[in-house]
């Protein structure tokens, strides 16, 4: 039993076809013939579909013409179970839709009963309004109604309400193309319930974007209903997880959320402390403080969170602070070629890092000035120290200190920069001014 907008059809598949000749033989109204398409296609009776559509129907035929009767049962059953098949799937893959949309360009009409699959859904209420012949066509204009907000098709950031669709047969009654009228659409609307409704059909449906922009005006004007409330935080949360970018939007999103549903705090956090471990084990160190970033603006007084959060940033620190070492060691890179990249992050994020890098740079320098000269990027490594807040250790700053003494007052390599100056002078004031731990 098949429903269809006004009566119930009982239709084995095997007799659909024989069905449609029977009702042009008794002279039934031209209309009558595409109400058992309709109903087949709403019920999914892929097979009766596959009867009732004229270019493959052609097809059949051409394959009997070109076949003994023998061979009828098995290519025509392959034909019927291909066609079956690439209308059960709901998604086909591209490559499908790609041959499908090329044999669209010679009359094959899958593309159009996908369309009418979505505009057909169970609940969906529909009539033939008016039929007319065309020459050798029959056109019908069918009004669908969508009672279930839960199931009206999506038409850009809205829901159909109603709509119109122009469908054509053949003189036989066979089903040739299906269109929709854009003039024909109304869409669901209405107040805060009906728009909770909607956003609620767009977050199951992953639109995120457009369940937020159906509600955020809502609750801007103090407007927001319950149901609106918590389907609009749900839709924050889903669109922080999924697509955590660009920063500030993100934080918008997860600010929005907690002031709707306190009780996500937790949830959220431990979500990003999570991911950012993830990052981290996977050797993404920058999207790891991405996270990390971003829930440290809300953890603070939450002692846990606070120190997952440290813990994941000395992590990538150190690491930051290797990799630095590595390149020095390996590659010769100078101090300065790695600390605004790599250095510069690390002390940022930890104190660890930050005690380690003072003891890269004194070493460093220790290194450079023990041939007794200056170098104008010695004067710049304590620039730099000085910037960021890098301090030497005791011993170090001693050290350096000492090896000052080896420095000749007027260096010629730092003469541009500098200008005629006391250098032992002014390297003694430099690294007390960077200080010590």
């Amino acid at each position: 039993m098949r429903r269809d907008g006004n009566f119930a059809v009982s239709l084995p598949p095997a007799a659909a076809l024989a069905a449609v000749i029977g009702l042009l033989a008794c002279g039934q109204q031209p209309h009558k013939v595409p109400r058992v398409f309709l109903s087949a296609v709403q019920s999914r009776d892929f097979q009766t579909v596959v009867d009732l559509t004229a270019f493959w129907q052609d097809e059949i035929a051409d394959i009997k013409a070109r076949n003994p009767k023998a061979l009828w049962e098995e290519a025509v059953g392959a034909y019927r179970k291909g066609k079956i098949t690439a209308l059960s799937e709901s998604k086909p893959g591209y490559w499908r839709e790609y041959g499908e949309a090329l044999r669209g360009l010679m009359g094959d009409p899958i593309g159009d009963i996908r369309g009418l699959s979505r505009l057909l859904p169970g609940s969906a209420r529909w009539t033939i309004n008016e039929a007319r012949a065309n020459g050798s066509r029959i056109i019908c204009y069918v009004a669908i109604d969508y009672p279930d907000i839960s199931e009206a098709p999506v038409a850009g950031s809205q829901l159909l309400r109603r709509t119109i669709v122009e469908l054509v047969c053949d003189s036989r009654g066979l089903f040739v193309s299906a269109r929709q009228l854009q003039d024909g659409n109304a869409f669901w609307a209405g107040g805060a319930e009906l728009s909770a409704a909607i956003a609620k059909r767009f977050l199951q449906l992953g639109q995120l974007d457009v369940a937020v922009a159906h509600l955020e005006p809502l609750r801007a004007n103090g407007k927001l209903s319950t149901e609106g409330a918590s389907v609009l935080a749900a839709a924050y949360c889903q669109r922080v997880m999924n697509q955590c970018a660009p920063e500030e939007r993100c934080k918008a999103d997860v600010r929005g959320a907690l002031a709707l549903e306190p009780g996500l705090k937790m949830q959220l956090m431990n979500w990003f402390l999570s991911r950012a471990g993830e990052k981290l084990g996977a050797g993404e160190d920058l999207t790891a403080l991405y996270y990390v970033r971003i829930a440290s603006v809300f953890i603070s007084g939450e002692v846990d969170l606070e120190a997952r959060a440290q813990n994941l940033k000395d992590a990538a620190a150190d690491r930051f602070v290797k990799r630095a070492e590595r390149r020095m060691r390996e590659y010769n890179h100078p101090f300065l070629t790695v600390a605004p990249e790599l250095l510069e992050p690390a002390v940022g994020l930890s104190e660890v890092a930050r005690r380690k890098v003072g003891q890269m740079a004194a070493a460093y320098l220790s290194r450079s000035l023990a041939g007794g000269r200056v170098y104008t990027s010695d004067f710049q490594v304590l620039e730099w120290c000085k910037k960021v807040g890098v301090r030497f250790p005791s011993a170090s700053v001693s050290e350096l200190l000492k090896l000052g003494h080896r420095i000749p007052e007027h260096e010629p390599a730092v003469l541009d920069m500098w200008g005629k100056v006391n250098l032992r002078a002014e390297w003694e004031k430099r690294v007390r001014e960077v200080g010590s731990q």
